[in-house]
Formats: structure tokens, sequence, C-alpha cells
């Protein structure tokens, strides 16, 4: 494999800052700039090695597995067509749906969430923060309360974006988000995976989401399609600990370090998912899953 391309996997796999959905449209373009010039002779053997390095590096991500499980689709169809010429225009073309159903999702939720003059967060969705972003684009002027979101703090990385559009941000410890949150008119996350009886999400969501509905907050829970994760695809998805570093390096040998990113948790713990084509309440996912699933 080139060195270009092995690099831009490493980093692929070490970026634990971005979004689900920022991770899922880099790793179309991955694959992309790899069949533009990959040898079309080993192009199949090669796009296997491409693919499986992508969903190891980023497991416990949905949006990555459905999107390098599409692309992987449509490239193997060209090739099986002899339609080697049509494989970059037919990955684009996949883009290009991703890029306006977000474009849906953004008008939706934003719509959604501008009846609210205080929305609390929690760690850093990319679908979150360009809502939140088009609101201030809209005009208005939320108060944002959001928490460092240790041990990658991407929390201080949403702070200081939804700072430079105008919005007025709180930043705390995630220890004291809980007391922001029931200060706040809405509690609104993202999810790096959806079932249909649960999300995957930043470890602690859980009890952020149970401190907003014991304090009447409601939850919002913004998400595309391709954070729905297919029966089929849930042995590729791994949550796996972090590095013990992160959070205590000395050498005492009874100490034990957990350090784990994410967590499931419980969809009604959501009232409503802001999804491209409408808004749901928990118990409408089972149904939705089954229409993706037959579709």
């Amino acid at each position: 494999m080139d060195s270009v391309f092995q690099k831009r996997l490493l980093d692929f796999a070490a970026d634990d800052l971005s979004g689900s959905s920022e991770l899922a449209d880099e790793a179309l373009n991955i694959i992309t700039d790899f069949c533009r010039i990959s040898p079309l002779e080993n192009l199949k053997s090669s796009l296997s090695e491409i693919t499986r390095s992508l969903i190891e590096g980023q497991p416990s991500m949905a949006a990555v597995l459905n999107t390098v499980f599409n692309a992987e689709k449509v490239v193997l169809q060209m090739i099986e067509q002899e339609n080697i010429g049509e494989i970059t225009a037919n990955l684009e073309k996949l883009s290009e749906r991703r890029k306006l159903e977000e474009r849906q999702l953004i008008n939706r939720s934003s719509s959604h969430l501008e009846k609210f003059t205080s929305v609390s967060t929690y760690s850093r969705s990319s679908l979150v923060e360009k809502s939140l972003l088009q609101l201030a684009r809209n005009g208005f002027r939320a108060e944002i309360f959001v928490s460092e979101s240790r041990p990658g703090n991407e929390g201080i990385t949403l702070a200081e974006s939804l700072s430079d559009a105008g919005l007025n941000v709180k930043i705390c410890t995630d220890a004291a988000l809980p007391g922001l949150i029931i200060q706040s008119e809405a509690f609104v996350i993202g999810a790096d995976a959806i079932k249909p009886d649960g999300f995957c999400n930043k470890i602690g969501t859980s009890m952020m989401c149970r401190i907003a509905i014991d304090n009447g907050i409601p939850v919002k829970l913004i998400a595309t399609y391709d954070k729905f994760l297919p029966e089929e695809m849930s042995s590729g998805f791994i949550i796996k600990d972090q590095p013990t570093e992160e959070i205590y390096n000395g050498e005492k040998r009874n100490i034990r370090v957990f350090n784990r990113l994410f967590e499931w948790c419980e969809n009604r713990l959501v009232n409503d998912f802001i999804l491209p084509g409408g808004i749901n309440k928990p118990n409408q996912l089972v149904k939705m899953f089954r229409r993706l699933n037959d579709g």
C-alpha cells in the first residue's frame, strides 16, 4: 500500500476528536482517492485491505461501518459489471447523498431548537455543532452549556467553535455539567450508533440524560440514518478500552485504570430523535429499523 495512504489510515485511526459523521466522510474520501489511483488489476484485493483498516481504525462508529460498507458495495458492483470508469463517479454520488441528508437534518434540527434560549450538550457531536452553528447564522443567540469532555477535551473545541459564531458559551468540568443541564431548556446530544433499543455515545451520557429527565429537561438526539446499526453489522462494532496513561501513568501496582470512551444508553432516555426525515419518539425506532432493513 502507498505510504501516503498508510499515513492517512494511521491518522484516521488516531483521530479521537472528530465526530462520527466527520470520520465517515474521511473514510469515504480515502476510499475514493484510493480507487482513483489504484491499479485496476488488483483493486478488489487492495480495496479489502483499505476497508478493513478503516473499520478496525474506528470500530465504535456506526457511520463509518455503514459508509465503508456502502462504498465497498458500489466499487464491487462496478467491477462485476466491468464498469471501472464509473467507480469514482458513483462514489462521489454516494458522498453527495450523504451531504444532502446531512443538510436536511441540520435544517430540521436547527428549526426545532430555535425555540430554546439555552441548550446544554455533552462531548462534541459534529451534527449538534452544525445545528447550533446554523442557529447562529439564523440570528438566534441561545446560551450553550458544555463541559470539557475529558480525556480528549473535545468539548473545548466545540466551545471555541460556537463562540467564534457569536454564541454565548459557558464551559465547565464534566462533573459540573449536571448543574448546568438543569439550568438549560434542552439537553442536546449526538450518537455514534443507534439500535432499536439503545444508542452509543460518550461515556457519561446515560447519567447526563437521567439528570435531565429527572429535572424535566427534554433530551434531543440528532443523528443521520447512517448512525443506525443493522444487526448484521453489530459484530463489527466494538467499544475498546483506551490507553491507561490517559488517566494514570504512575507506578502504584494496586491502581487499576478504567478508561472507556463510549457506552450504550437506553433509547427511553431520549425524548426526541431528530432525524433527516422527521422527529421520532423512542418507540418508533423499531418500525424504522424494520423499514430500513427491508429497503
